[in-house]
This record gives C-alpha cells, structure tokens and sequence, in this order.
C-alpha cells in the first residue's frame, strides 16, 4: 500500500486497511446465491479511477471508511478536492 502526500505532506489516498472481526457471510447461503455474491464482490472490487470535486469548499476533504462485504478489510480513506484515485467501484456507487 502506497499512501499518496502533497507537497505539504498531507497524506491522502489508502491510509489503512484494518482487520475485520465479522466473518465471510456467505457461508449460509445456497450454492446459486453464493456464487451471485461473488461475482458482485468481485465487480465492486474492480479498481478504477476516480477524481474527488469539492464543489462547496476550494480545500474540501472526504474521510471515509469503506467496507462492502462481511469478512473484507476495513479500508480508511482520505480525499483531497481535484485529486484522482484509483478506488473499489463499490465505493464509487456507494
């Protein structure tokens, strides 16, 4: 994992990914909804590029943790206006 710093040394980006207690949560389903849950994790976590717009504030910031499915890691990020990231889809439709 890479954190991303301005040149004021304001990190930003993936700052960590914390453990999660809970476990998978797809071990009571059937065979054919497992396999929907998959596929769907997979596709929400499919990287892309996004770029963070703070339309209401020049300097505006987002920190935001993000966790889609049980059993996945914890991941805190921070968002800094007119920057790209690369992020999880899923947490770009969240």
């Amino acid at each position: 994992m890479i954190v991303m710093v301005t040149a004021t040394g304001e990190e930003h980006g993936l700052l960590k990914k914390l453990p999660n207690s809970v476990k998978e949560g797809f071990k009571n389903m059937s065979p054919e909804a497992k396999a929907e849950q998959e596929k769907l994790r997979k596709e929400a976590s499919k990287m892309v590029k996004a770029r963070y717009v703070n339309r209401q504030e020049v300097n505006g910031k987002l920190e935001k943790s993000y966790v889609q499915y049980a059993g996945d890691p914890i991941q805190c990020w921070r968002f800094l206006n007119n920057y790209e990231y690369d992020v999880p889809l899923g947490l770009v439709r969240e």
